[in-house]
């Protein structure tokens, strides 16, 4: 129940609100948004206005992207699937400025609502991330994995991540 929570939540903020959610321990998942796409039209002589340029467009197909935490690479022992298709990226926690080049808004994952949705506590559901974390990243060195997260899949194989 706490998956399906998770994945909703995801999908509401990456396609509805236009935000990226990190997820404690693993990384980002967000949608790219492009930096011209909320600025005016030079062309257009009218106010701005949602309607005009609706970045929050439910409707328009985004491309969401997977930042990985780089401790969480390394300890996994993954390396990245670079090529043009797959949207995955790697970042350095300290460095969290760079994140700001690919996602317009980052925000956490809210446990307090998920675990309301779930009818659990906060507790249970920070526990699961980390157990969700700690398994992939044991599961990770040995085993071929495909990690649906309703927004995109998490691909590894042979030690190699990729997002689709």
């Amino acid at each position: 129940m706490i998956w399906s929570g998770l994945n909703k939540y995801l999908q509401t903020m990456a396609h509805q609100h236009a935000k990226a959610v990190e997820i404690p321990n693993l990384g980002v998942i967000g949608p790219y948004v492009e930096k011209w796409a909320t600025m005016k039209d030079p062309l257009d002589k009218g106010p701005i206005t949602k309607s005009t340029y609706s970045v929050k467009d439910p409707s328009v197909p985004r491309t969401v992207i997977l930042a990985l935490r780089e401790d969480f690479v390394t300890s996994a022992g993954l390396s990245l699937d670079q090529r043009p298709d797959r949207a995955v990226a790697c970042y350095d926690p300290a460095f969290k400025d760079e994140l700001n080049e690919l996602f317009t808004k980052i925000s956490g994952v809210n446990t307090s609502s998920l675990a309301s949705v779930c009818l659990t506590d906060v507790t249970t559901v920070d526990l699961m991330l980390q157990e969700f974390i700690a398994r992939l990243q044991q599961e990770s060195k040995t085993t071929a994995l495909k990690i649906n997260f309703k927004v995109g899949t998490l691909h590894v194989k042979s030690g190699v991540a990729s997002w689709q």
